[in-house]
């Protein structure tokens, strides 16, 4: 039963676990997801949840998975037609740098000198 202003843990453990199930009832994936991560703020488990809710409910779109539309996003608003991935060409900092100043124009004006 959902408890709609939770004040202890095992309250909020029960709200999340009761939103994972209607998540998994609707097909969404929450494998390696731990709603006490969850509840306990994990950024990286919180990350991971959005993502499987995004891909879900969002970039699925007949049998393409949810990285070819965001990596076409990606590639057009960093003008780098060769990022090949969601994860290796992130770890230099040059694309990430090149996509904040997309989003925030002027914040690092130098991104491009990065390389």
């Amino acid at each position: 039963r959902y408890v709609k202003k939770p004040s202890k843990q095992a309250q909020k453990l029960q709200n999340i676990r009761l939103a994972f199930s209607h998540l998994q009832s609707n097909g969404v994936s929450l494998l390696g997801i731990d709603p006490n991560d969850i509840e306990q703020g994990d950024l990286d488990q919180v990350l991971a949840l959005l993502w499987a809710i995004i891909c879900h409910y969002h970039l699925r779109q007949g049998d393409n998975d949810g990285e070819r539309p965001l990596l076409e996003w990606l590639r057009s608003a960093v003008q780098d037609p060769e990022i090949p991935d969601l994860a290796s060409s992130w770890n230099n900092g040059v694309n990430l740098s090149a996509l904040v100043d997309y989003c925030q124009p002027g914040l690092i004006p130098d991104h491009a000198s990065l390389d």
